[in-house]
C-alpha cells in the first residue's frame, strides 16, 4: 500500500484492518496518520469485540460485512487478503460472489502450526 501511494497511485485504496479488540489493531496510529496524508486512502479499522471506551473511528462487528458494505461491488478492484485462514477463505468467497474476478483476488492466509512436544 505504501509503495502504491509513494509511486503516485491515484485510485481509491481501502484498507480493512481487523482484530478481536482495539489493542490488536497494530500500527493503528500510523495508519490513521497515513490516511490523513492521502485523499485516496481510506482506513477502516474494525474489531470483533467492542469496548466501552473504544475510539469512535473503530467499527465493531464482522469485518467481512463491513468490507462489502463499503465496497458492495468489487468488480474491477484488486483485492489483497491476509490473516486468519478461515476469515481469508470466507472473505475471498464473498468477494468473488460479489463480483470480483478470482484473478484479482490475492490471499495469504495465516496457517498456524503447533509443533508436537518432545516429552517422551
Amino acid at each position: 500500500m505504501r509503495d502504491a501511494l509513494s509511486s503516485g497511485h491515484t485510485g481509491g485504496i481501502h484498507l480493512f484492518h481487523g482484530a478481536l479488540t482495539p489493542a490488536g489493531l497494530y500500527l493503528h496510529d500510523k495508519l490513521v496518520a497515513l490516511e490523513q496524508q492521502y485523499d485516496n486512502l481510506h482506513y477502516h479499522p474494525c474489531v470483533l469485540h467492542a469496548e466501552a471506551d473504544m475510539p469512535n473511528n473503530i467499527a465493531a462487528g464482522d469485518i467481512s460485512k463491513l468490507a462489502l458494505e463499503v465496497v458492495p461491488d468489487p468488480s474491477g478492484w484488486k483485492t489483497f487478503l491476509c490473516g486468519d485462514q478461515g476469515l481469508v477463505n470466507n472473505l475471498r468467497k464473498q468477494i468473488f460472489l460479489a463480483g470480483c474476478s478470482m484473478n484479482d483476488i490475492y490471499s495469504d492466509p495465516f496457517i498456524y502450526f503447533h509443533a508436537a512436544s518432545d516429552d517422551t
